[in-house]
């Protein structure tokens, strides 16, 4: 089913397929659909001389378990959080810890990443 998705909203999807992701309005057919690459890690979807009207962050992260299918049977198909104060203040942190380049990085992503699911999982 189509989730609207708000200014400040989360979603997870654990086990993710495919998904589109589109306007209210779709665009017209034959409206580029591939994204245009701003900056490292930025893409643009749309004409690059119009209004930005969302910004997403995008991530993607893999469980890397031995019993990832039991793992992933158990989590729901997609959660969606709207307005969760603790889950939202992780976003920046973890956006600035991906492009920084500081020792450790990646330990700390890690245990990030550990934090967001639970309080997603806390939230639904």
């Amino acid at each position: 089913e189509p989730v609207m998705v708000q200014a400040g909203d989360f979603v997870m999807v654990p086990d993710l397929d495919s998904f589109v992701m589109t306007s209210e309005v779709p665009p017209p057919p034959g409206a580029a659909r591939l994204p245009l690459e701003t900056g490292p890690g930025t893409f643009r979807l749309g004409p690059s001389d119009s209004p930005v009207e969302m910004r997403a962050l995008v991530g993607h992260c893999r469980f890397d378990v031995p019993d990832r299918t039991l793992l992933l049977s158990l989590l729901p198909k997609m959660i969606h959080v709207s307005g969760h104060d603790r889950l939202l203040a992780l976003v920046p942190a973890i956006h600035d810890e991906t492009r920084a380049c500081r020792p450790g990085r990646t330990m700390i992503l890690e245990r990030l990443l550990e934090v967001l699911m639970i309080e997603a999982l806390r939230s639904s």
